[in-house]
């Protein structure tokens, strides 16, 4: 049987024990040294890591670590932003981070990926009406967090996010940030602390596992996000529309076989008032063709799990097969490879100008449900 297939069997486990692991903080932050257009909104700042440590927690017999430059797996008592350079040269401390998303994720995510050894791929951002109902290329890694870590278990179990872990604004920051700031790029109104906090909003993390596939974890999840629909992404005040046909453009990941719809007739006067809100919520412009398709008809759902969803709770009912998804299996003595890449999902309607200098504070624990068969 697949250790799927026993995780669907919480039948079996008589004496449910917890073990706990690394406990990993991250704080982001925004610097205001990058000046950028980006796929979903404009900003001047980007988001930047500040701190990244990690501290084994609670239970010895399970542990979190890397390879060292030999291909070793180091399990070391404090993990901070020195020992993850040392094992991943390629990380960079105080890093900007850039809306990217992970529509098209069937382009690598597919029988010749190898997760054992393979590394989660993104999509850039829509710049541009050019890239309209096509794809933009694969984001590069300075624009998100992608670590590899590895866990080892003296039993086997389960691994799944643990209720301690948080994705919290800073919002005194956020506060002093957008008096600084007096007003958003665009709309020239003034920001507020509440605006800046709603980063949290649109940030993701996923893990990848042999075991467990890829998992994607919207924390403060709040409704379906479509990876498909119209955009306006020149900020006049209307949607994208192709200058020939005079139809919306729709951009993103369509569901195969499928495709938007579109009114039978051209707009006889404008649908909104033509003031720019954000790319997502915009007017329709008279004399064009509107998509009339909601997009759940034709767009690709992200599918991602909420932080309740991916939560290990210790006073959850484990003989309820229904009720959690772990992120890996974790055999006894064994090491287990799990990526864990943390990003901003562009097509997260919250992922707006208003939030463009937030900052935001990230803390992941871990633990492990005993498979007691």
């Amino acid at each position: 049987m697949t250790k799927e297939g026993n995780a669907e069997r919480k039948s079996f486990i008589r004496r449910p024990r917890l073990l706990y692991a690394a406990f990993l903080a991250l704080a982001v932050t925004l610097a205001a040294s990058v000046t950028a257009t980006y796929a979903w909104f404009e900003v001047a700042n980007a988001a930047e890591v500040t701190m990244i440590q990690i501290k084994p927690k609670y239970d010895a017999n399970l542990s979190i670590g890397m390879k060292n430059a030999d291909g070793i797996i180091d399990y070391g008592e404090v993990i901070d932003p020195e020992y993850i350079k040392e094992h991943d040269p390629t990380y960079e401390n105080n890093k900007a981070l850039s809306p990217c998303s992970s529509m098209f994720k069937s382009d690598w995510l597919n029988e010749e990926f190898d997760p054992a050894v393979d590394y989660p791929l993104l999509s850039q951002g829509y710049q541009t009406a050019l890239h309209a109902e096509g794809k933009t290329g694969i984001a590069e890694k300075k624009d998100y967090i992608q670590l590899e870590f590895y866990f080892h278990s003296s039993y086997d179990s389960y691994l799944y996010v643990d209720p301690a872990s948080y994705f919290d604004p800073l919002h005194d920051v956020n506060r002093i940030k957008a008096e600084e700031l007096g007003t958003d790029l665009n709309h020239h109104r003034a920001l507020s602390g509440e605006d800046l906090d709603k980063i949290t909003d649109c940030i993701r993390i996923s893990f990848l596992s042999e075991s467990w596939g890829y998992t994607i974890m919207d924390p403060n999840k709040n409704g379906d996000t479509y990876l498909a629909g119209p955009l306006d992404l020149d900020r006049q005040g209307y949607y994208d529309y192709d200058s020939t046909s005079k139809k919306e453009l729709c951009y993103g990941e369509y569901l195969e076989g499928k495709e938007p719809t579109y009114a039978d007739e051209p707009l006889e006067e404008d649908i909104g008032d033509g003031e720019y809100q954000d790319c997502f919520n915009s007017s329709h412009r008279k004399g064009t063709y509107r998509i009339s398709s909601p997009q759940s008809e034709y767009a690709v759902e992200e599918g991602a799990y909420s932080f309740s969803d991916l939560c290990l709770k210790e006073y959850q009912n484990f003989n309820d097969p229904t009720w959690t998804k772990p992120l890996a299996y974790l055999p006894s003595g064994e090491d287990v490879r799990v990526v864990v890449t943390i990003y901003i999902e562009g097509w997260d309607t919250d992922t707006i100008d208003s939030i463009q200098a937030g900052s935001f504070a990230l803390g992941l624990t871990f633990n492990a449900l005993l498979d007691n068969i």
